[in-house]
């Protein structure tokens, strides 16, 4: 899985992009990568795709707001990825505090040693007074939907 935050421009003042890649196996979660870099439109359509491919994604969520709305209907409509818009709700901070439980409960395992990862807890501990939380949005957006009640499909007997 995936989750993307996106900025709409790539210009050294403005916000990131960052993709989050994960994996979930039961009740675990391994936050497995960070990915993070200042894109135009074109070119963080391409790496969506990359990022896609590199990890194997089944499922990319994408913030519908922004840049994110063009993504998901320009994704869409290639058709070979599976995408989903996600509306966020409350405030950045509130959000977060929705699923600390999930964090503080043990069930997210986040590696000790990746290259990415002073960046990653710098962020997060500075949040929500640091200049940037994009890191952090791309986090609590997959956060949430995994604390989403899922329904099971539904099985039709003929």
């Amino acid at each position: 899985m995936q989750s993307w935050d996106t900025a709409s421009k790539a210009s050294e003042t403005n916000d990131w992009s960052v993709c989050t890649t994960w994996r979930v196996r039961g009740n675990s979660t391994w936050l497995l990568d960070v990915h993070r870099a200042r894109l135009e439109f074109p070119e963080l359509r391409r790496r969506i795709r990359a990022q896609r491919q590199q990890w194997f994604a089944r499922l990319i969520l994408i913030e519908e707001a922004g840049s994110g709305i063009q993504l998901l209907q320009d994704l869409r409509q290639e058709g070979d990825i599976s995408v989903r818009g996600i509306v966020p709700k409350d405030d950045k901070a509130t959000r977060l505090l929705s699923v600390s439980h999930l964090i503080e409960g043990g069930q997210i395992a986040v590696p000790a040693d990746a290259p990415w990862i002073a960046g990653f807890q710098r962020e997060i501990t500075l949040f929500p007074s640091g200049k940037h939380d994009d890191q952090v949005d791309s986090m609590t957006q997959f956060l949430n939907w995994l604390a989403e009640p899922k329904i099971a499909p539904r099985i039709r007997w003929l």
